[in-house]
């Protein structure tokens, strides 16, 4: 059973911010965000805002998706409107969007991310406003994943920069 489908999303993410909650100096755990699922920037913003409303820390895992025909199967066969961004360039779109969100945040010193793309210019872009941000990769604050096997170099290269990879 994959728990990043969006039918399966909404009790996770109670479960998380339950958890979350308990955590005020240090992220425990991180909830996924799809963000090729058009309600996904709205779920962002409301978490990040109960988690400084509560103080505590938001830990967040950007993903762009992998379930998209089944989603939209999902929605027509249940009759309700497509999830799913309309293109490609959206979904991207959405994705560097919910990064600028989460990299302030990360300045601010309330939340925690991880990148996790194999998208070597959203890597690169996050690389990049990390450093205009002044944010040390070696502190932390932003992680960088990739499935083993996928993308290898980028996570070698990453690693060798002192970034979390």
């Amino acid at each position: 059973m994959e728990l990043v489908k969006q039918w399966y999303q909404r009790r996770v993410r109670e479960a998380v911010v339950s958890t979350q909650s308990t955590g005020k100096e240090k992220v425990h755990i991180f909830n996924t965000y799809q963000c090729y699922l058009k309600d996904t920037p709205g779920q962002l913003i409301t978490d990040a805002s109960r988690a400084d409303y509560l103080g505590y820390k938001i830990g967040a895992k950007l993903v762009r998706g992998a379930y998209m025909e089944q989603e939209r199967q999902r929605a027509e066969d249940m009759n309700y409107e497509d999830p799913i961004y309309p293109s490609k360039a959206l979904t991207n779109s959405c994705y560097h969007n919910m990064i600028e969100i989460l990299l302030k945040q990360v300045e601010l010193g309330k939340s925690q991310f991880m990148v996790a793309s194999h998208n070597e210019f959203s890597i690169q872009y996050v690389v990049e406003r990390m450093r205009q941000c002044g944010i040390d990769p070696k502190i932390g604050g932003v992680y960088f994943g990739q499935l083993l096997g996928m993308c290898d170099q980028v996570t070698y290269l990453l690693g060798a920069g002192g970034y979390c990879s």
